[in-house]
């Protein structure tokens, strides 16, 4: 707007109504009604060049050429905007396994997991238990049941024996034996009537060459020798099985291995190896197995 003096506005009529103003247009001051400026303005093009919003702040929706809405985003622009819906879709476009995500269902105790290269998949489950073989994406879980959840719920081995209902048995009831569900222990084991207290094998010189509770054997002589038990049976009630071996030569007797008469105590028992034809005469075999069965 040129300099204006007093004079220039002297053919303007003052306006007589408030929505009404002077304003200067092209060098030409006139009357114009707010209405006629609001119609104006809104049917002329501005363009903002370095220009800062401060107030209001844009809090609509916008629209319009500068707003790219391609799914793709393939035009690559650098001066068009990218609507939310447009990067959306194209961030899922380029990750095929948020594809293959966005594809499944959310709901109430689904498992979600990685069934191959860049695909998702659905676990089924229910509150604490796994179905029966219930399978998904190659992953296949067979059930699991409260039982089972309860042991592998327990502190330590203690509670999962008493969960299990398996309590190690004693003595007594290793030597009765009734219990259909006590479980035996390597301590106990021996106390059964079934399992051998003590065994040996033994050669003519009295030296062991294995054995279970045997202290020793005494050589007594020729053809004789006393078996030292390690742990002595409850009496002399105790059963027992002799064997003796030899490298007989063409035309010899074999012999036989026998308990001495009185020879059999809770802790020892003596035996001796005789020639058959001739019970009297003592000889030494090769070697000898002993084993030993009862109450200690």
């Amino acid at each position: 707007m040129s300099n204006k003096t007093i004079d220039d506005f002297s053919a303007v009529v003052t306006p007589a109504t408030t929505d009404t103003v002077v304003v200067t247009q092209s060098a030409v001051t006139k009357k114009e009604t707010l209405a006629q400026i609001d119609t104006l303005l809104s049917a002329t093009s501005k363009t903002l060049t370095n220009k800062t919003l401060t107030s209001p702040v844009i809090n609509t929706g916008v629209s319009g050429t500068a707003i790219d809405t391609d799914g793709t985003l393939a035009a690559n622009s650098d001066t068009l905007l990218a609507s939310q819906k447009a990067v959306k879709t194209y961030a899922q476009l380029k990750d095929t396994f948020l594809t293959s995500l966005a594809a499944l269902g959310t709901a109430a105790n689904k498992l979600l997991l990685s069934s191959g290269v860049d695909t998702a998949a659905e676990l089924e489950l229910t509150a604490n238990t796994f179905p029966a073989r219930s399978s998904a994406g190659g992953i296949t879980a067979k059930a699991v049941t409260d039982f089972a959840l309860s042991v592998l719920d327990d502190a330590n081995a203690a509670a999962a024996r008493t969960t299990l209902e398996l309590a190690y048995a004693s003595q007594a009831e290793m030597e009765a034996p009734a219990s259909t569900t006590l479980v035996p222990s390597p301590i106990t084991l021996k106390y059964h009537p079934g399992v051998a207290k003590c065994w040996c094998k033994f050669n003519s010189a009295g030296a062991v060459a294995a054995s279970h509770n045997i202290t020793d054997i005494t050589d007594n002589g020729t053809g004789d020798w006393t078996i030292n038990i390690g742990t002595d049976f409850s009496s002399v009630n105790w059963a027992y099985s002799l064997n003796c071996e030899s490298i007989q030569a063409a035309g010899t007797l074999a012999e036989n291995i026998q308990v001495v008469a009185g020879g059999q105590a809770a802790g020892t028992l003596r035996v001796t190896c005789m020639n058959t034809s001739a019970i009297s005469t003592e000889i030494d075999a090769t070697a000898m197995s002993f084993i030993g069965f009862g109450d200690q």
